[in-house]
């Protein structure tokens, strides 16, 4: 099976913002780009909150939340969910809420769901 990997990243920008202070987007990418057929690496970007730098970010931008079903359709049927990874990351609230539902998915493997607590 090849390996694809689904980066779903959220964060709320600055009103003013143009992009350029989002932490790690010129980054991602760039490590997106380098699989353009979007076979292997796919940017799913979410902003929260009224920006005006919706026209200057390079990658699809969905102007909401990271939903369930989001999630869902990144880690794929369950009959092939027990060899995806995930790692999430993110404020303590959300990290909590995305660990136990993936967790709970039919077909999911528990070890291999990881987070990064850093609060």
């Amino acid at each position: 099976m090849p390996l694809k990997v689904t980066i779903l990243y959220s964060t709320h920008p600055g009103k003013q913002s143009d992009g350029s202070d989002i932490l790690f987007l010129t980054r991602l990418c760039r490590i997106a780009k380098k699989f353009e057929d979007g076979q292997q690496v796919e940017l799913q970007l979410y902003l929260t909150g009224s920006s005006e730098c919706l026209n200057k970010i390079p990658v699809e931008v969905r102007n909401r939340r990271i939903s369930h079903e989001d999630l869902d359709s990144a880690v794929g049927q369950s009959s092939q969910r027990s060899a995806t990874v995930c790692y999430i990351c993110g404020p303590q609230k959300m990290t909590d809420e995305f660990v136990e539902y993936v967790q709970d998915l039919e077909g999911m493997d528990l070890q291999n769901v990881l987070c990064e607590k850093w609060w």
